[in-house]
């Protein structure tokens, strides 16, 4: 059993951001997957691909396999989406994915009280090296149609609003960091409900339960309202 969840824990590393090897990366798994979850994500693709082409690669029955995958991704660890008709599936990495999955509804229940110290000690060891040290930055800072000091002004393809006219569906969640603060004991006084997503990542938190669908507009009055409280953190997500 134990070495099902190492060799799962070496193909999440595999991803861009990866999943360093630490006591509190196996712990994180074995909360995350019963054994014979860990067994089906061994054999699950990282890119998205049909219920019938999983099947057919792993010589399972479409329907068992169907709710086996729908129950994981209830927990957060499979990604599910609906694209002509077809669904298609994969796993989540630890970002964006598994590391926030259980921290976006809010909910204080007991996975997550059992999740959040294991994430703080695994963020200060291994994870927070994993999204630093790297030559391409995750992040991007974008400001809301304000000028930048020193007299230059945002331009068009930094405007938030024009970039939030490509986005058909827009979600919001609870900030999964300050959830994790809040839980180990060093919350703080910032709104929680600030964790954006869009499109199809923005559709399967809505369906998973993990967060709530909201307008182009309020999306901008989050947005500005983070501006004020001094931060502001926009997570994009690719797939239409």
């Amino acid at each position: 059993m134990e070495d099902v969840y190492k060799k799962l824990r070496e193909k999440i590393d595999q991803w861009p951001i990866g999943f360093p090897e630490s006591e509190e990366a196996l712990g994180i798994i074995k909360i995350l997957y019963t054994p014979e979850e860990a067994e089906l994500a061994l054999k699950l693709p990282m890119m998205n691909k049909s219920l019938e082409e999983i099947a057919g690669e792993l010589g399972e029955d479409p329907e068992k396999l169907r709710k086996k995958l729908d129950r994981m991704a209830d927990k957060g660890t499979v990604f599910v989406m609906e694209r002509e008709g077809k669904r298609l599936y994969r796993m989540l990495p630890s970002l964006v994915g598994f590391s926030e999955t259980p921290f976006w509804s809010g909910k204080m229940d007991e996975r997550a009280q059992r999740l959040a110290p294991l994430w703080r000690k695994y963020f200060d060891k291994k994870f927070s090296r994993e999204l630093g040290d790297r030559e391409q930055s995750i992040l991007r800072v974008i400001p809301i149609n304000l000028s930048i000091s020193g007299g230059s002004q945002v331009t068009p393809y930094e405007d938030l609003a024009e970039l939030l006219k490509a986005n058909r569906f827009f979600a919001v969640a609870y900030c999964p960091c300050r959830q994790i603060a809040k839980y180990t004991g060093e919350g703080c006084d910032h709104s929680l409900e600030t964790c954006l997503h869009f499109d199809s990542m923005g559709e399967y938190i809505v369906e998973h339960g993990m967060g709530r669908e909201i307008t182009r507009e309020e999306t901008l009055n989050i947005l500005k309202k983070c501006n004020e409280e001094g931060f502001t953190t926009v997570e994009r997500f690719n797939d239409k």
